[in-house]
């Protein structure tokens, strides 16, 4: 762009840049003007039109560029053109023009524009030289502009000032040409004081200057206020003040003097304000002009025109002011007299009386010493003058001015004047008032008290009688003010007082004294007699008044008079509150908490004029509303007194400096610096006081009168201080507030609350919480027929009694009608049913409940709304503090009541984080309240699913965790966070990896916690390793990752955070025991302790099922050098663990344990029974939730079988058949049975006579429950055949015991079923004989048995009785034979159905030896996996899988070639087949495996290719 402006026509440039210059883009502004339009200077003022545009386009910047950079690049550029003289020339017609237009309308920063502008142009140019008009009407345009400014703020007078002192100072001719402009009056001063006195202000700084062209200012008042023909304006005589503050007698008298007498006597209107002005500012001694002055002044003073008379007044004021000569009194005192006497006329008028007495009244400005002289000679005449005027004004004016001399002189009350005021007592109302007025002017006066002494009988009557009679209470007070004076210097008055009782009196007709609504409606005067009162009262008086009046009454009128809507109320007000407080310390203590109280006051009737459209109101409390700049004062006025006397004050003066009535919403504690400013100024440090006294302090803001107080302006000023005070000593304010906290009551109740409680509040009033939703119908009956009553009336006859329609009512009205009354008893109300009584009960019930909530809800919000302020107010304490404050807030996120106070809390405590994270805040705050309100599942929702990579380049980050995440990977560009920081965001990613599946957060999340890891940090470690255990279970891939990270973090874990760590060794997962485990191993050995916990959960990791983990385990067991500890608590909740490796761990170090320790084994088996009986539970049929819990219980019964002694089996067995055998878990109960059966195996046979018993007794017992009993008795013939093996073969038990167990066989369990296999082996032995016939009768309930589990159980039972025949009875019983015809029986599918059970239980029962026959049914079972009945096919599966779970290499040899010449076979079912038959094939070890999968994937793969093929 700059190239091109270059090279183009200055023309297209200038154009170019006119459409640029109102670019709102403060960058694109100074590239024109610093870059673009300076290099076009030279070339555009080659032309006229191109410079009119460049002059153009920089006033175009006039109204739009307000900000200062741009201002800056603009001036530069028109300093630099200046130098152009036809830019000069053109620049300046313009400027004049500009300037001329703008005279009128225009803004502040357009002036001040245009003035610098011409400063410029004055300054780098010849301008003011080469054209003398142009610069007279530059010169008289800025001057009408600077009359704007000055007008202004204080920093627009001052940058105006400055702006033409700079040049003035630069340029003694440029200011010897605007004197010329004033000289000549070219500058109007009607029109531009401000400029005329900013002239002078420069003048007046150097001495020569002044003296040189101090003439002209003279001759310039002279001619434009003093002999104007309009009355000047008040601004125009305030700009000469300059002048007179430094002139002397000479020009006074010869200049200044001559025209104002000239002017009094010609137009004493016009100038009599601006000669006033005029000697109030001179310094000098007015005494040798006071007698010019007054010839022409006192015409004026008895004017009929009363602002003529206020100005004369005030000039013969100022002129008895500034007089100092003795003899200037009496000539002056003199004159008004003989005026007074007749000299000029009798003054027939009373106003012209009143005039001269005022004008005399004036002299009493004089100095004491002369007024002394003098006073005994006015009084006398002044009481002359009251006599012989029978007018009431003039005489309450003599009073007037009577009182004032008698204010300066005590000479002035001589006795006739006392009897003057003994007769005036007696007079009417409004001339006895102005005695009184007068007596309180001498009482003010000390040494003038004891002449009035003989006044006081009088005055007390008058105080008896002003106190008694509302209508003369004003009066009580003047006379009351006397009183308490003349009391205060003589105790006879006193005595006096007290025997006429006339405290006693006034405190009966007036406990208050003053009241309020008294007070509203009094002039400033009778306010100031009320300060004067009770400044008496409480500095000479405060015995008597504590005894007779409320104190805290009396303060308060003191309060309302300090905060009063006139000036001089307020200021003596204040001052006499200093005496009173410095009289009596204690008083400030009061007189702060009543503040308080005003100050609350003053917010409420504020808030209620916002509210509504008023602009007043009339309050009695508060007939005004004082301003904020009052209020602060006069809390300025207390604070010094009442830190000095009271150290409960402190907290009080926080809460008021606070207080929003007296401090903004922007700046809460502006007021409080300021207090702590003035405080320090009288050499208080308030910091100082509050360090030691915190703890008081806190305790009182959070106190009833501070944050739980009923107030809200108090709750925010409570706040506000809290706040505050964290920012004076952080660590002490928080302390207290969290030791609040915890203790607060609120919290507790919170808790306890029901869900009916909940109901209840958010119920509405009058309504039952059982009610919400359901419409309940009023009972009514004749009720309806009523008409409203009240404000609900239509009519205004409705309030009268309503008529009555009953028929014989309304005849009995119309016999009154007709004068025959009859005597009726007024209606009685039905009394309520029971149902109605029991609502009603129920409602003030639930009210009650619905305050309890209310209150606690309340008082909750307000900790947590302090919270939050306390979190703000300091960031950089609160986030070393938010791992602890978090746990506060996180709980109540799912509060029903105060739940958003908690989110407002919590959000705060998200902006404490470190930059640039707390950006994010809102984000933070907003999942943590999620992650505490939604369930788990709903959160997870919430989680964005993994996409592929292309997909998350369009998608932007909209989810409110992806959003987290994205702020928390740009807060990590730099470096990890703070340790506070990570650790309270931490929980937002720990739910993050949580999540049961892999999210496209997941890399993220899982990369900024690797840039945690640092071992001296302070992170939750025990929460980062379970959920980095939780990652590597749902995604294992991550292994590579999660592996170093779980090892950085076990550097730093201390030793409390072991057993939390080692919660990875109860995962399902080997890989996750094994990381665990692995990264333990990195822990320091100082941080490693002898802590139960950690040592229960290694040891239990020692037995684990995998080998490797086991070994590692014991590595580390060695190492840290832990004993077998004798408390197995840990083992016995781990057996109750979700995860079945962990529960058979622990069932294995239980009985490693024992046998460490085999004197434990009674405790343990009692605490085994125990937590059984516990975990079975009363309510199983509902839900059997704690099964697992059995589960290992019977894991571990089954482990702890080898430690076992003989005097334990009674026991075991014992509680396995009273308990166990009956669990209602099918699961639990099958390894119930196994764990006797185990038990059973190892101690039968040196135990049989001892167990055998046992037994017997339970199956010979009759049955309670049929069910139950059925169950047990399962598990005992089972525990009976496992014991019977143990009997000699010819022992005639061991055939019953076998045909039980046969029986039990058909039990539709597998487990029992197994269990009875395993024990009919054995029993064989007996039952030789009987071979053939049991093999019979096995075959055939296995091949024709109606039910599935009979028949399965046959199949079992045959697998047993062939074990026990040994393999050749397959052949000898013909039972290999007998299962061929089942699968070719194509007639019966249970018949094949049967025999592939059979297959099923053989394979597993015989393994390898069983082969032979696998490879000869074969072709058989390739069969059956086509067969037409489901029943069949399912069985065929099974029967696979048992199969080649159990071939040896050789035998998968000798199965595979079949198998894959299946694969060719054209028929589909038989290429089915053997894909199916291929796939049991998993189910072969692992050896077995590797060696034919090399052969069986290349042709699954080809048959896979040519289905395709057939497809297509």
């Amino acid at each position: 762009r700059e190239m091109v402006a270059q090279d183009a026509a200055p023309e297209e440039a200038l154009r170019a840049a006119a459409a640029e210059v109102s670019t709102p883009s403060a960058t694109r502004r100074l590239r024109l003007f610093r870059d673009t339009l300076p290099p076009l200077l030279a070339k555009a003022t080659e032309s006229p039109s191109d410079t009119t545009l460049l002059v153009d386009l920089i006033f175009q910047t006039l109204p739009l560029y307000d900000d200062r950079a741009s201002r800056k690049a603009v001036d530069d550029m028109v300093i630099q053109a200046l130098s152009e003289s036809t830019f000069m020339k053109t620049f300046a017609a313009t400027l004049v023009q500009s300037m001329e237009k703008n005279l009128k309308v225009t803004s502040p920063l357009a002036c001040f524009k245009l003035l610098r502008w011409s400063c410029y142009l004055l300054k780098w140019t010849q301008f003011a030289t080469l054209s003398k008009g142009g610069f007279s009407r530059l010169a008289n345009a800025q001057a009408v502009l600077s009359q704007v400014l000055m007008n202004g703020s204080f920093r627009q007078r001052r940058t105006c000032k400055q702006l033409f002192i700079r040049l003035f100072s630069e340029s003694v001719g440029m200011y010897k040409m605007y004197i010329e402009e004033v000289k000549d009056l070219r500058i109007a001063t009607k029109d531009s004081p401000a400029f005329i006195n900013l002239i002078l202000d420069f003048t007046v700084t150097s001495s020569s200057l002044f003296s040189e062209y101090k003439p002209v200012f003279l001759d310039l008042y002279v001619k434009t206020i003093l002999s104007s023909k309009d009355r000047p304006s008040e601004a125009a005589s305030e700009a000469f003040k300059p002048l007179f503050v430094d002139i002397g007698h000479e020009d006074f008298k010869n200049v200044i003097l001559p025209s104002c007498i000239k002017m009094l006597k010609r137009n004493p209107e016009i100038v009599l304000k601006s000669i006033g002005h005029l000697l109030l500012t001179v310094r000098l001694d007015l005494s040798n002009y006071a007698m010019e002055f007054m010839p022409v002044i006192l015409p004026q003073a008895r004017h009929s025109d009363e602002e003529r008379r206020n100005n004369a007044l005030n000039i013969v004021g100022t002129l008895s002011d500034k007089s100092s000569d003795p003899d200037t009194l009496p000539s002056m005192f003199n004159a008004i007299k003989a005026i007074l006497g007749g000299s000029e006329g009798k003054l027939s008028l009373p106003y012209q009386r009143i005039g001269m007495l005022n004008a005399l009244e004036q002299l009493s400005r004089f100095p004491p010493k002369q007024i002394s002289r003098l006073a005994p000679s006015v009084s006398s005449f002044l009481l002359t003058c009251y006599k012989g005027d029978g007018i009431e004004e003039v005489k309450l004016a003599t009073l007037s001015t009577l009182g004032s001399w008698a204010s300066v002189s005590s000479e002035a009350v001589q006795p006739d004047v006392v009897s003057f005021i003994t007769a005036g007592l007696k007079e009417k109302d409004t001339l006895r008032k102005g005695h009184l007025k007068l007596i309180r002017v001498i009482c003010r006066k000390s040494d003038s008290l004891t002449k009035v002494t003989s006044l006081l009988d009088h005055l007390i009557q008058l105080s008896k009688t002003g106190f008694s009679k509302a209508t003369q209470r004003l009066d009580g007070i003047y006379a009351l003010y006397a009183v308490s004076r003349l009391a205060a210097i003589d105790a006879k008055a006193d005595g006096s007082i007290v025997k006429e009782k006339l405290w006693t009196l006034i405190a009966q007709s007036e406990p208050s004294l003053i009241s309020v609504q008294l007070l509203s409606k009094l002039t400033d005067e009778d306010c100031l007699t009320c300060v004067d009162l009770l400044q008496s009262l409480l500095v000479d008086h405060l015995f008597r008044i504590q005894e007779y009046f409320s104190i805290q009454s009396l303060l308060q009128v003191l309060i309302y008079l300090v905060c009063h809507p006139s000036w001089a109320v307020r200021k003596i007000a204040y001052d006499a509150t200093k005496n009173i407080l410095s009289s009596s310390g204690a008083l400030a203590e009061d007189l702060l908490f009543l503040f308080t109280s005003w100050l609350s006051l003053v917010g409420e009737r504020v808030l209620i004029l916002k509210q509504s459209d008023m602009d007043s109101f009339g309050d009695s409390q508060l007939p005004f509303i004082p301003s904020t700049e009052v209020l602060v004062k006069c809390l300025f006025l207390i604070a010094p007194y009442a830190i000095d006397h009271s150290q409960r004050s402190y907290a009080r003066l926080i809460l008021c400096s606070h207080h929003p009535c007296i401090s903004s919403s922007g700046s809460p504690a502006g007021v409080w610096k300021r207090l702590q400013k003035r405080l320090k100024q009288q050499n208080i440090s308030f910091t100082d006081l509050i360090f030691p006294n915190i703890t008081v302090i806190c305790k009182e803001l959070l106190s009833k009168d501070g944050l739980f107080s009923s107030n809200k302006q108090e709750q925010r000023a409570a706040l506000c201080s809290l706040a505050t005070l964290m920012s004076i000593s952080p660590n002490d304010t928080f302390v207290e507030f969290e030791k609040h906290f915890i203790e607060l009551p609120d919290r507790t109740l919170h808790d306890g609350f029901s869900e009916n409680d909940i109901k209840i509040f958010f119920t509405s009033e009058g309504q039952l919480s059982t009610e919400q939703g359901v419409y309940v119908a009023e009972a009514v009956a004749s009720k309806n027929t009523k008409l409203a009553k009240g404000r609900f009336r239509a009519y205004d006859g409705q309030d009268a009694e309503p008529a009555k329609s009953d028929k014989r009512e309304s005849s009995s009205i119309g016999k009154r009608e007709t004068g025959k009354f009859t005597k009726k008893t007024a209606p009685v109300d039905k009394s309520k049913t029971a149902k109605e009584e029991a609502r009603e009960l129920q409602l003030k019930e639930e009210a009650s409940t619905r305050e309890k909530v209310g209150h606690v809800q309340e008082n909750l919000a307000l900790m947590l709304d302090a919270l939050g302020e306390l979190a703000i107010a300091n960031p950089v304490f609160t986030h070393g503090q938010l791992p602890h404050l978090v746990n506060y807030i996180e709980p109540l996120l799912s509060s029903p009541i105060v739940s958003d106070a908690a989110f407002c809390a919590m959000l705060r405590l998200a902006r404490c984080t470190a930059p640039p994270l707390c950006n994010w805040a809102t984000e933070i705050a907003a999942a943590i309240h999620v992650m505490s309100v939604e369930d788990f599942e709903a959160v997870l929702d919430l989680m964005p699913v993994l996409i592929m990579e292309e997909d998350s380049k369009k998608r932007p980050p909209s989810g409110l965790f992806e959003k987290i995440v994205t702020g928390l990977t740009a807060a990590c560009r730099m470096g990890p966070l703070p340790a506070d920081s990570f650790t309270f965001v931490f929980p937002i990613m720990e739910r993050i990896l949580l999540s049961s599946k892999k999210t496209s957060l997941h890399d993220d999340v899982l990369q900024i916690l690797s840039m945690h890891m640092d071992p001296i940090l302070p992170l939750p470690r025990p929460r980062m390793l379970s959920v980095l255990y939780h990652v590597l279970s749902t995604i294992p891939a991550y292994h590579p990752s999660v592996g170093p990270m779980l090892n950085e973090l076990c550097l730093g874990l201390k030793r409390d955070d072991l057993a939390q760590a080692l919660i990875g060794v109860y995962a399902k997962e080997v890989h996750v025991r094994l990381a665990c485990l692995t990264a333990i191993k990195c822990v320091p050995s100082h941080s490693v302790q002898r802590d139960l916990q950690v040592s229960t959960s290694l040891w239990i990791a020692v037995h684990d099922p995998e080998k490797a983990v086991a070994e590692l385990a014991e590595e580390l067991w060695d190492r840290f050098g832990f004993d077998v500890c004798a408390d197995y608590s840990g083992i016995f909740d781990a057996l109750s663990h979700k995860n079945h490796n962990v529960r058979a761990a622990a069932a294995e170090a239980l009985t490693a344990a024992l046998d460490e320790n085999p004197d434990k084994i009674q405790d343990t088996l009692s605490t085994l029974f125990s937590l059984y009986i516990q975990d079975l539970g009363p309510g199983v049929e509902f839900g059997d939730t704690n099964w697992l819990g059995r589960q290992g219980i019977a894991l571990a019964l089954h482990s702890v079988a080898d430690v076992l002694g003989s005097k334990d089996l009674p026991v075991v067995m014992t509680f396995l058949i009273s308990r166990a055998l009956a669990d209602p878990n099918l699961d639990v109960r099958g390894r119930m049975i196994n764990a006797g059966i185990l038990i059973i195996d190892k101690h039968g046979k040196e135990n049989v006579p001892l167990l055998f018993p046992i037994f017997e007794s339970y199956l010979n017992k009759r049955a309670s429950n049929e069910e139950t009993y059925d169950l047990v008795r399962e598990g005992v013939v089972i525990f009976t055949g496992a014991l019977a093996k143990h009997l000699s073969k010819d022992d005639p038990k061991v055939h019953s015991v076998v045909e039980k167990l046969l029986d039990v066989l058909n039990t539709p369990s597998e487990a029992v079923q197994r269990a009875v296999s395993d024990c009919l082996s054995p029993l064989m032995v007996s039952k030789q004989e009987e071979a053939q016939s049991l093999v019979s009768r096995l075959l055939d309930r296995m091949m024709k048995c109606e039910k599935y589990g009979e028949r399965r159980g046959a199949a079992f039972g045959l697998a047993g009785v062939v074990k026990g025949f040994r393999i050749t009875s397959l052949k000898k019983y013909g039972i290999a034979a007998t299962l061929q015809q089942g699968l070719e029986d194509r007639a019966s599918a249970k018949s094949r159905e049967g025999a592939l059970l059979g297959f099923e239980c053989l394979c597993e029962k015989l393994g390898r030896l069983f082969e032979p026959y696998v490879i000869k049914m074969l072709p058989l079972l390739l069969v059956s996996f086509s067969d037409q009945v489901l029943a069949v096919r399912e069985a065929a599966e099974c029967a696979a899988r048992a199969m080649m779970s159990q071939l040896t290499g050789h035998g998968v040899k000798l199965v595979l070639p079949s198998l894959l010449k299946g694969l060719e076979d054209k028929a589909w079912r038989t290429k089915q087949s053997s894909v199916q038959l291929l796939g049991a094939m998993a189910y072969c070890a692992p050896q077995q495996l590797s060696q034919c999968l090399p052969k069986i994937v290349p042709k699954l793969t080809e048959v896979y290719d040519r289905i395709c093929i057939w497809n297509l």
